[in-house]
């Protein structure tokens, strides 16, 4: 119950960047509403939500474009079996992962540059690329969850919102476009 409180506190509590533990609840509520157990992040970075999901997910992979940043993370996460670290820009190794995908997945999508010493491939974030290949998978029935809403703006390589939202439409027209504590949820009408 404290638990929930706390939740409830950061959601009314905080405008803007969301609380990583509010974007787990948020990964842990759609999969278990639509009955997912494959997790698929871009943007590990220190690798902190592949290690919240390690317990929830029974596969987990994670793309890594920093060598140092994947490196720590392959170290880190060497021990579980269920958790594969992938090295590359996401725009391009998401189709190698999805060409091991047979049934419906859970997306995190965060690789984008943020400074520091994370790394920046052709654009400041691969979210364009990593949506197509998405939606051009075989496999239906993904959810795709997108941090930092705040972003799409139309600058440093980020759509719009109404832009990103009318390309998923184009494809997918039955799919659920919403926008919620920084995050961008696409999914099938879950109602």
């Amino acid at each position: 119950m404290r638990c929930l409180i706390l939740i409830d506190m950061l959601r009314n509590g905080k405008a803007g960047i969301t609380p990583h533990l509010i974007k787990q609840a948020t990964i842990r509520e759609h999969a278990r509403l639509f009955h997912l157990n494959l997790f698929i992040e871009t943007g590990t970075y220190l690798g902190e939500m592949v290690s919240a999901m390690r317990n929830t997910f029974s596969a987990i992979h994670s793309i890594e474009l920093s060598d140092q940043l994947y490196r720590r993370a392959e170290t880190k996460f060497k021990s579980y079996p269920h958790i594969q670290i992938w090295h590359g820009d996401s725009g391009v190794v998401l189709h190698e992962v999805l060409e091991l995908v047979s049934k419906p997945a859970l997306f995190w999508l965060d690789g984008h540059y943020s400074g520091g010493f994370s790394a920046k491939s052709d654009a400041s974030t691969p979210i364009e690329a990593e949506i197509d290949t998405i939606l051009n998978h075989n496999v239906h029935g993904h959810v795709i969850l997108i941090d930092d809403a705040r972003c799409f703006n139309g600058q440093d390589d980020y759509p719009q919102i109404a832009t990103l939202k009318k390309r998923i439409e184009a494809k997918r027209p039955h799919f659920k476009f919403e926008v919620h504590e920084d995050i961008i949820r696409i999914h099938m009408d879950h109602s």
